[in-house]
């Protein structure tokens, strides 16, 4: 009777011994997203806040492990350093599959062990609000900082984004400035960024740069400007192609109430600060071609565009209240649209265009106030299709890229006629042959070894015979593309890659950058539902720190390719162009800065014209001299390249698909693509040029491989016009 006792004190002591075990000094915070919100498969930042009770210093490894799409599972380690009593805080970027059901967050100490560990749901069915809200490409996201007010809030219920074919959501997503990202990448799935008068002391150098970068390569931002100035040391008030004036109390115009959609029937002052272009640049302001220093202006910056607000709202009346959907619908519609008309009749015919229809819906998507826009009929499936995610043009045309980079070779499925033939041949060998030899010698009993033999001796030829007709030499194939912009800092750069191994392994990449910003890619279904949605198969493990997410080594099973998307921002373009124009009468100077050829490449203007140019040496600077002529710039700017011939596994037949014509307006490119459609709009040149077999700036360490590159860059110039009109 002693024992039963006994036993019970001895389960209980060990149960306290296992939970004391199990409890870990470390508190960790996780802030998945803008404020919950996310793009499926885009970049979006993670912010997690780690303090513990310790005694000394704890040097370790936080990991972030999600899935990325369905293939493939993205791991994010960061370095850190936590002090006793100092806690610390890490701005990550990761990205995430739609309907990803959970995201692992880890500590691991020196050695690679375990510290502490936890599972976030990020998937839920059951309504609450602790799941993420992943936005879909026909909705706006929008995120907002400081100080939100006059009806701001509201936006979400009382807008909806429009000019698509279907109308979508408006989600507003906030933030405190210490929890923004510190890297360009944070901001890719926003669609607006509005900065209300921030208290700028709280945000460090990393951030407001951060915001500068993501703002030349596509970004949008309002910036709403109150007491507080922006002193000329910002880097966002060395972004702005404006000249901010003092603040100073004035009294509103009807004209500009009116163009802002207020009641003009009621006197407005405000404490304002009013603003001038810098050096001649085009600026959209309201109302348009205001002769006064005008209070709101938007500019395009690189391949964004930014708006300045040079008052602070919440000072109106509130008998404006009623109006402030509106209002904010009349400030955001020019930073979302860059190009508000298809064709310009005083320009004597149609703008050129890089984008087909669908390609520009998202480039017409823009903002609306919900009442005044078109009731849309109910769906009574709505319930059923929020279980869906429709990608939009530009992860189709990644598709197009994807097939570009597995078409090799080895990566074509056997034909069927082998595997018959061999299964017919093992047949014949096993049956009548055999039969027939041992009979001959008398050796019937030995049948079970002689299949065994004839097993042993088709196992192993069908493993080198598939070898020799799938193996062949380790391939790194590559599509890259390159855009600048007369006046920009940078020159943004994506690159789809793809490493094709004949036998398993891990393999390191070296070369790349240390500002590069790499991530798995895989061919994605048109619709993802949730139901189907898998988790990642493959691992691809990143280590992320100092403006970069590298790879670590990329694990490949035998016969198999596993491709990366990278994206990066460099100081110096690959060439540089400058452009005068007397009427159809073109100079051009192109400055070959790179270290191979121009094989091709020719400079498009607005109305269908251009002027093809010739072979460019490495290091070289040309004088072209032409006349505009037609040139059916469109195609030519969607893909000007090689023709590329692929066989499809599916049809059996050989088709031609242009690589560029996919890789311009792929998933990395698109809002740069969008861009240089709205520059031509304001009387901008592109000249696209495609380099004569460049090697790739990266490669595979200690392993021998054969490297294909298609390189094209793009470079958007603003001519010097002797006649007509003036520079924009």
């Amino acid at each position: 009777m002693c024992r039963v006792p006994r036993i019970f004190l001895m389960v209980a002591a060990m149960t306290w011994i296992c939970s004391a075990a199990d409890q870990s000094p470390f508190n960790v915070d996780f802030f998945p997203g803008w404020d919950g919100h996310y793009r499926p498969m885009e970049w979006m930042p993670v912010e997690i806040g780690i303090a513990g009770e310790l005694t000394q210093p704890f040097s370790g490894t936080l990991t972030v492990s999600t899935t990325q799409d369905g293939l493939n599972t993205l791991n994010i380690s960061h370095q850190f350093v936590l002090t006793p009593d100092l806690p610390i805080h890490a701005p990550l970027v990761t990205k995430q599959a739609f309907a990803a059901d959970k995201c692992v967050v880890r500590l691991l100490d020196e050695r690679g062990r375990v510290q502490w560990r936890q599972t976030y749901d990020t998937l839920d069915f059951s309504g609450r609000t602790s799941a993420m809200i992943p936005v879909g490409d026909k909705d706006l996201l929008v995120g907002l900082v400081g100080n939100a007010g006059f009806g701001l809030l509201q936006m979400g219920n009382e807008t909806i984004c429009s000019g698509g074919p279907q109308a979508g959501q408006v989600y507003l997503a906030t933030k405190v400035p210490r929890m923004m990202p510190w890297d360009w990448t944070g901001y890719v799935c926003l669609d607006l960024l509005i900065l209300i008068d921030p208290d700028w002391g709280l945000f460090n150098t990393q951030q407001l740069e951060a915001i500068c970068q993501w703002v030349s390569g596509g970004g949008r931002l309002l910036l709403v400007l109150g007491g507080r100035a922006v002193t000329p040391s910002n880097p966002i008030a060395r972004m702005l192609p404006l000249e901010l004036s003092e603040l100073h109390e004035m009294t509103l115009p009807a004209d500009v109430l009116r163009a802002w959609r207020l009641d003009s029937s009621t006197t407005e002052t405000v404490a304002a600060r009013s603003m001038k272009p810098v050096g001649g640049r085009w600026l959209h302001s309201i109302p348009e071609n205001y002769q006064e220093p005008a209070l709101y202006a938007a500019a395009p910056v690189g391949f964004g565009m930014v708006g300045v607000l040079g008052l602070d709202p919440r000072q109106f009346s509130a008998v404006q209240r009623s109006r402030a959907a509106a209002f904010w619908v009349e400030i955001i519609k020019p930073l979302l649209a860059s190009r508000t008309h298809e064709s310009d009749p005083a320009a004597g015919g149609p703008f050129l265009s890089l984008l087909q229809p669908n390609e520009r819906d998202t480039l017409r998507r823009t903002i609306a106030v919900k009442s005044e826009a078109p009731a849309a009929e109910d769906n009574p499936n709505a319930p059923y299709y929020r279980q869906m995610y429709q990608i939009g043009p530009g992860w189709n045309a990644t598709n197009m890229v994807m097939e570009h980079l597995y078409n090799i070779p080895q990566m074509r499925p056997l034909s069927i006629w082998w595997v018959i033939l061999l299964l017919a041949g093992l047949a014949v060998l096993l049956g009548p042959v055999d039969y027939l030899l041992l009979k001959r010698y008398d050796r019937l009993p030995l049948t079970w070894l002689t299949s065994a033999g004839w097993i042993i001796l088709f196992t192993v030829g069908a493993y080198y015979g598939v070898q020799a007709l799938r193996g062949g030499k380790m391939q790194l194939r590559t599509v890259s593309v390159c855009d600048s912009m007369e006046g920009s800092p940078y020159a943004w750069n994506t690159t789809y890659m793809g490493l094709f191994a004949p036998y398993s392994g891990d393999f390191q990449i070296e070369g790349l950058g240390d500002r590069h910003w790499w991530s798995a890619v895989a061919p994605t279904q048109e619709s993802i539902w949730v139901y189907n949605q898998e988790a990642g198969r493959r691992e691809v493990s990143c280590l992320q720190h100092d403006g970069a997410n590298l790879p670590y080594s990329l694990p490949i099973s035998i016969w198999t390719i596993q491709c990366l998307m990278g994206e990066w921002a460099d100081t110096q373009a690959p060439f540089e162009a400058a452009v005068s124009r007397h009427g159809d009468e073109i100079s051009l100077t192109i400055d070959n800065r790179s270290d191979r050829p121009i094989r091709r490449g020719f400079i498009a203007f607005d109305k269908d014209r251009g002027i093809e140019l010739p072979r460019i040496d490495a290091r070289k600077t040309e004088q072209i001299q032409g006349r505009l002529t037609g040139l059916n710039v469109t195609r030519q700017l969607r893909g000007y390249a090689s023709q590329q011939s692929y066989h499809d596994p599916y049809t059996g037949y050989s088709q031609t698909a242009n690589v560029f014509s996919s890789a311009v307006v792929s998933h990395g490119c698109l809002r740069r693509t969008q861009a240089v459609d709205a520059c031509l709009a304001r009387r901008a040149a592109v000249v696209c040029v495609e380099y004569d077999g460049p090697p790739a700036a990266f490669a595979v360490r200690k392993h021998p491989h054969e490297s294909h590159h298609i390189c094209l860059a793009r470079r958007v110039v603003f001519p010097i016009e002797d006649s007509e009109g003036e520079n924009p």
